[in-house]
Formats: structure tokens, sequence, C-alpha cells
């Protein structure tokens, strides 16, 4: 963190990247959404990058601010990390203890652990592929009898660990002989209920069972921490009922700071009273500096958590001070879209100071976000398009500067469609009508590029093009590149630079926007061109005649040379390969042997040769 200070002291990074940078620092495993699956390899302070070895591209530069948007770190006992440091002990497993690794990699991989998807990480290092099949089907079957996990029939479809089903009330002999965090959560859950009489008439049978637990807790697998904390909540609330003393050794603060990386998007599933409890732990422990932690939710908070946490403050007198967090995570853009979504319905209130014109690059970047996430949102795009309200509240008694950022903010974001931005544009012109000007200037702008490029469009443009089955997927591995990384990269890209200000002074922004133009531009290219496009291999040319999918051998005062006349996308210079496109083809085509051609040079020039031969073209 220490040589990050610098980089926060010039604003040049948030606390909140700062703070996930830690984690990603060199040998550290990460996941990206596109690129997969990869291990920091070194930090360039200087240029304010790092870089990544992916298991798809090495060596890979990435800016500090889009690392931190862009990357999520591996816990130590993720199953990837598990397979590169300890693959011995992973094969082990696989092979004494099925279950237990199944437990992992499910907790690992979350709502991607598919069949399909755990055959990838097992075969071959874990597992050969020669003996898969045979594997799989006795662990599917022993899952299926353990009775905790979901194994469902499609392969698409994730595996689950879950609890066991609900039985009938248990004895304390059966509460005693329970086995395993699940069984014993149920339980202690089912006495739990039962209250405070039940407890004191059975105090010392459950002080056994809450022993057990603290032992169950203690051997806990990595990949049931969150079960676990779970279990640990509720032991704490059984001990309280028996009034004895938790074991120090397996604290559930402990548990807390083993989960922190994952803490706010664990909390979203537990019950608001257990959300409360983790807050009221995380407080004990650190009693001066517990605001802070807890307000470090917020970037992954869902509505209901950040709910809790506002009452929570408000319990404890310091709602300024989880209002002036909420502020810092608005500005810092590091704000969940869901908390965006509470903040905007309960404006009315004391929430109404963050409804200011910089709230709405915040607004857009959590769009843009919510785009490209994994789990993708659209309830606050929704939630701006139907608040007709919103804008004026946002411009209300804004300086021009700060609505024209807005207006241009609107006008080059592509969150929304060109329907939906002309409404919000329409809300804001007539609130501020000299807004028109900017907006018109904009689509002036667009149609008379529009119409330069239908003017230049010709009738060649619409006709089929002949390539080969090679260069045609080249071109769809390079749209597929584009669309599922590249484009992503760049918005999230803009939305890292739009957090720094002020648009019209903004280098970054600029440049990243040029960047989208460029792409956007390509990609329509790529797509009209595969469109248009024929595949063939060149067999069955008839080789009377100079055509596609033929070579050519000519003489003239550079002697003999010999040249292959294939698809479109084959250009080759140095190979000989001629683009059947090129007016150099095009001099060709059509002529027989004996006959005199004049050849165009890149000068402008010509040169007369004679054709020699010719033959149909054979792959090498």
């Amino acid at each position: 963190m220490e040589r990050l200070i610098p980089l926060i002291e010039a604003e040049k990074l948030s606390t909140q990247d700062a703070e996930k940078l830690v984690f990603l620092s060199p040998d550290a495993f990460c996941f990206h959404r596109s690129w997969g699956y990869g291990q920091v390899k070194n930090w360039d302070l200087v240029s304010e990058q790092l870089v990544v070895d992916f298991e798809t591209k090495s060596g890979h530069f990435m800016k500090f601010e889009f690392a931190a948007q862009s990357l999520s770190s591996l816990a130590s006992d993720h199953i990837y990390v598990l397979k590169k440091k300890e693959l011995e002990r992973v094969q082990t497993l696989a092979k004494e203890k099925p279950l237990e690794l199944m437990a992992m990699i499910i907790e690992s991989l979350g709502s991607s652990a598919t069949s399909s998807e755990i055959e990838k990480m097992l075969v071959p290092d874990v597992i050969s592929k020669d003996k898969w099949k045979k594997w799989w089907e006795g662990a599917r079957r022993a899952m299926k009898k353990d009775g905790q996990f979901v194994v469902p029939l499609s392969k698409t479809s994730p595996l689950k660990v879950t609890e066991v089903p609900k039985s009938k009330t248990l004895t304390l002999d059966e509460t005693l002989e329970l086995k395993g965090i699940l069984p014993q959560l149920e339980a202690a859950e089912a006495w739990l209920k039962r209250g405070k009489e039940a407890a004191k008439e059975n105090g010392t049978q459950l002080e056994a069972f809450i022993r057990q637990i603290e032992a169950s807790l203690k051997r806990a697998p990595a990949s049931q921490k969150t079960q676990a904390l779970k279990l640990a909540l509720v032991r704490d609330e059984l001990a309280k009922l028996v009034n004895v003393k938790s074991d120090s050794d397996v604290a559930t603060i402990g548990l807390i700071h083993e989960l922190e990386r994952d803490l706010g998007t664990i909390l979203v599933s537990f019950p608001p009273d257990r959300q409360k409890a983790v807050l009221c732990t995380i407080k004990e422990a650190e009693p001066y500096t517990w605001p802070a932690a807890i307000l470090k939710l917020l970037s992954v908070a869902s509505a209901r958590l950040v709910g809790v946490i506002r009452d929570f403050f408000r319990e404890e007198n310091q709602a300024e001070v989880f209002l002036e967090g909420l502020k810092r995570a608005a500005r810092e853009q590091s704000i969940a879209s869901e908390v965006l979504v509470w903040v905007l319905k309960n404006r009315k209130g004391e929430l109404g100071v963050l409804i200011e014109p910089r709230l709405f690059n915040t607004l857009i970047a959590a769009v843009e976000r919510d785009q490209i996430g994994e789990k993708k949102s659209i309830k606050l795009r929704d939630l701006i398009l139907s608040d007709k309200l919103l804008l004026t509240d946002l411009v209300k008694e804004a300086d021009l500067d700060a609505v024209r950022d807005i207006t241009r903010g609107l006008l080059l974001t592509a969150v929304f469609d060109e329907m939906d931005k002309r409404s919000l544009l329409a809300r804001l012109i007539k609130l501020y009508p000299e807004m028109q000007e900017l907006v018109n200037a904009s689509s002036s702008k667009g149609r008379s590029s529009q119409t330069k490029k239908e003017m230049q469009k010709t009738s060649s443009e619409s006709e089929a093009l002949i390539v080969s089955w090679e260069s045609l997927e080249k071109r769809k591995q390079e749209l597929d590149e584009l669309i599922n990384k590249k484009i992503p990269a760049n918005t999230q890209e803009i939305a890292v630079a739009r957090s720094y200000g002020d648009l019209r002074e903004n280098s970054e922004f600029k440049f990243a926007k040029e960047q989208q133009r460029v792409l956007s531009h390509r990609r329509a290219e790529l797509e009209h061109d595969i469109l248009r496009a024929k595949g063939t291999d060149f067999r069955g040319v008839d080789a009377k005649k100079v055509g596609i999918g033929t070579v050519v051998a000519v003489s003239g005062e550079n002697g003999e040379e010999i040249y292959k006349i294939l698809g479109a996308w084959d250009g080759d210079p140095e190979r000989k390969i001629v683009s059947y496109l090129t007016p150099f083809a095009k001099a060709l085509q059509g002529k027989s042997v004996g006959e005199q051609v004049a050849l165009p040079d890149v000068e402008g020039k010509s040169r007369t040769v004679t054709i020699r031969r010719i033959e149909p073209f054979v792959k090498d």
C-alpha cells in the first residue's frame, strides 16, 4: 500500500482502487471475465501499470485503475491457485477425498461450477483425459448419495452445495451426534427458535453441542468458510442463551477477517439480523476503526444491506459518518449500483445532499459496469429513464458548465439507445434551453459523417468477397476478441477516465472515447465483411486462364516470377501471394498462356510481362 500512496496523493488513484491493488501484488493470482485466469508478474510504478500472465496471453500490461476495476484476486484456497501451487495435494484429494475436492471447486467457481467447467479445471493436470469419465461418474454418484450437493442433469447448470433438507425436530442426543457444518447449522438454528427456556433446561448438553460446533469450525475446509461464518454467528447467539463463553480460537471476527475480500458479496445473501450481527462483531473487534471497515461494503452492497448499515450507524450515533462515507464512495465511483438505486429512491430526506451534478458521472459509470459485469443488471439504467424528476434534481441550482458536462456525457455515452438518449436530452433542454445548440452541433456532425459514408459506398461493396477459410477464421477471431475483450475493456477505461472529473480537460476520457470510435468502426467493418464473405479452399479451379485460385508464372525484364492469385484477405507480398482485388491481380485475370500483360507497380508505373504457365493453386 505504501508504494501507492504517492499516486493516491497525486489523485491518480483512488483509495478504493489502491486497496484492491494490494491484493494484486506480484505473484498474486487473479481472474478476468474475458481473459480468464492469470498471475501478476510485475508492477511498473513509473507507467502506473501491472503485468499479468494470462493463460491465453502472457506479458499483458494493464493500467492500475483498469486492473483494480476489472480483475478479481483469487484467494489462496481457490482451486486454480491450489492447482498451480499444490498440484500433488489436489491430485491426492481427487483420489482419496473427491467430495472434499468437489466442495472446494464449487465454492471457488460459484455460478460457473458446471460439469464442463469442472472438467476444464481438472483435465489433464489433476485427472487424465482417459480417466475423467469414470472419475466423474463416481463423483456424481457420491455427491447425490451425500445429500449436501445439488447435481443438475444439464451440463450448463451449476452444481451447488446446499443445506441438508429439513428434518424432524432433533433430540439432544441426536443433536450431539451430528457431524459437519451444515447439519449443525440447521440444528443450532432450531434450538435458537425454541427460546431461552429450552436453552436453560438443556444448558449442559447445549454447551457440549457448542463445543462440537467449535470443533467443526476449527477443521472447516476453506470451501465452506461462508457456511462456517453462518454457523459461528448462530453459535454466538446460542452461547449467549446458555451463558457460556465462545472459544477465542474460532472467534467470529477471525472468520470475518478471512473472508474480508468477499464479505460484502457474502452478506448480500444473509438475512438482515445476520447482517447486523456481522456489523456488531466488527464494531466489537475494532472499536475505533469500525466505521471505515463497514463503509468498505458499499462497493458491493445490496439495497437491503445498505439499509441495515444505515440503521446500524444511526443506532451508534454515527449517522453523519455514514453520510460522509456515501459521499466519498460516490465521488470515487466505488459505490454499487444497487446502493445508488437505494440513494435515488430515498433522496427526499437526508440523502438529498448526494443529489448534485457530479453524481451523474457516477451513475453512468455504474450503468456501464452493470452492462459489462458478470452479473448484468438494468435496475439503475431503468430508474434513470423512468424517474422524470431525477435530472431536474441533479441540476437544481447548477451552473451552466456543470450542465454542459452532463449534456456532453449523455451525448457520448453508449449505455442508452438513441431514443432513450433523446428523451433524457429533451428533459435537460427543457430546463436549460442553452443546451439545444450543443445537441444540434453533435447531431449535425453525426449526420454529415453518415452522409459522407453513404456517398463513398460503391456497388462493389455489396458484392460477395471470395476468401480462404483460414483468412475468414482470422477475421471471425478478430471480431470475437473485439466484442468480448477490447470493447468491454474500453468501456471500463471510459468509466475510470470519467471519474477524473471535468470532461472538457480530461485527456484520458477523450483518448478512451476516441478508442471507442475506432473500435466501433472496426467492428462495423468486420461484421460487414464477414457477412459478404464466401469461404473457399480454391479446389477445382479451371487453370486455362488466370483467375482466383491459380498460380501464374510470368517472365520479363526481372526474369521469371511466380504469383499466387488468392482470396480478398490473403495478400502476402513476401510470399508472392496477391489478393484478387488488387490492380496487379486484376491486370492478370482472364489472360491465357502466351499473352502479354502490363503490370502496374506501387509507383504507378507499369512493366510488360509474358504469361508462361498457369496452374491450379494447391495448398502446402
